[in-house]
């Protein structure tokens, strides 16, 4: 039967990303989508605005067939370490043929000429280049390789699920999925296709319903529940007091070995962390020209969990499953079969089933889980803590 893979972050589960699903599933015949979605923090370096746990029932209400975790250290990396991972896991899974993604550009073609062209000598000697002269990763990529102008959120993950299964020799096709409605940055709501960018930042001002609107309803009824009882984490500002915590007392050296703190931004964060004590105003106050706003907010993420460089090692040591359809329970016992990584369903046997580095990271993952209990209690709502919860089913 055709498995196909996806990529997510539902932060939160919009109309656009069902409208993904299902085209995904009717434009490839799939008869089964495995998701792979990152945990509690997300890759712009912040707490996703409601726990994994909620954001799993939400894709498997509206068209996931199970849901796999892409693990802490891959989810809150830049583009080329997340998509990598991603399509390591679907890879492993031994169950998928094809992966699904969208795109602003609706052009594979393009795409794949651009995720070929990032393997040149002379793109990586532009790149290089760039990078040295003090531009960000994002920029110093576009003006090294300006014809293919890839400059759209969408169409960057796009070229690196491309490279990344190029890189790795995976038995898995690329389908894209055109991008509709609001654009990935656009915060307004627009229409019933708004982003997940202009959800949240509704919810911010306390545009609730409005929010809503942009939402299945099945999605939208959880969201609202999370907000009632006071779950929804709209700003990371929650973990400020425990950054601070972490950044004194991990020694100037220990700094240079956390993820995406390297090249001396240890010491521009340590020399701006006095003078600004919440997280959103370190952030402004750290980034420059070459460190953008979304690095700087992986920095002082990996600092606060104390996410070591060599975690982000490729490929991911385990498979985690979140939830699964039950009427797709025959896709988990294929994905247990026939899966090249051990396959974890209950954290009660993980021990006995993972290596030292596989465990370690499982454990840092589930300290990262209490981290954002924690800050969800600074707003007064409480969560289960994850080890005593089942997979999710529906």
């Amino acid at each position: 039967m055709a498995v196909c893979g996806v990529v997510a972050e539902y932060n939160p589960f919009h109309n656009g990303h069902q409208l993904h699903l299902t085209r995904t599933r009717a434009q490839t015949g799939a008869d089964a989508i495995v998701c792979v979605m990152s945990g509690d923090f997300v890759q712009r370096g912040e707490p996703a605005v409601i726990g994994k746990r909620i954001r799993t029932r939400m894709a498997l209400l509206n068209g996931a067939d199970i849901v796999l975790e892409l693990p802490l250290p891959y989810a809150t990396a830049a583009a080329e370490r997340f998509a990598a991972a991603a399509v390591a896991i679907l890879a492993a899974c031994g169950i998928a043929d094809t992966i699904s993604f969208g795109s602003e550009s609706g052009d594979l073609a393009s795409l794949t000429t651009a995720a070929h062209a990032a393997e040149d000598e002379a793109f990586q000697s532009r790149l290089r280049k760039n990078l040295r002269a003090g531009r960000s990763y994002p920029s110093a990529r576009a003006m090294a390789d300006a014809d293919a102008a890839i400059s759209a959120p969408n169409d960057i993950l796009a070229v690196e699920y491309i490279r990344a299964i190029a890189t790795q020799s995976a038995k898995l096709t690329p389908h894209l999925v055109q991008r509709e409605g609001a654009s990935y940055h656009e915060t307004g709501l627009t229409n019933s296709l708004a982003s997940a960018t202009a959800i949240r930042a509704a919810l911010c001002r306390g545009e609730n319903e409005a929010a809503f609107a942009a939402m299945p309803a099945s999605a939208a009824g959880l969201l609202r529940a999370e907000c009632e009882s006071h779950r929804a984490l709209l700003a990371i500002d929650a973990l400020s007091q425990a950054f601070h915590y972490a950044l004194r007392t991990t020694s100037p050296d220990a700094l240079t070995h956390i993820a995406d703190v390297s090249e001396g931004l240890e010491n521009r964060i340590l020399a701006c962390a006095d003078a600004h004590y919440a997280l959103s105003d370190l952030a402004m106050a750290v980034k420059t020209k070459r460190y953008t706003l979304a690095r700087v907010r992986r920095a002082l993420l990996h600092i606060l969990l104390q996410t070591d460089a060599d975690a982000q090692m490729l490929p991911p040591p385990y498979l985690r499953v979140l939830g699964f359809r039950r009427e797709s329970d025959w896709l988990l016992k294929r994905l247990c079969a026939e899966a090249a990584l051990p396959v974890v369903t209950n954290l009660k046997n993980a021990r006995a089933q993972l290596n030292d580095r596989a465990y370690t990271l499982l454990t840092d993952e589930l300290r990262a889980g209490d981290i954002y209990r924690l800050a969800v209690q600074a707003y007064g709502g409480r969560m289960t803590d994850e080890r005593r919860e089942p997979m999710v089913m529906v």
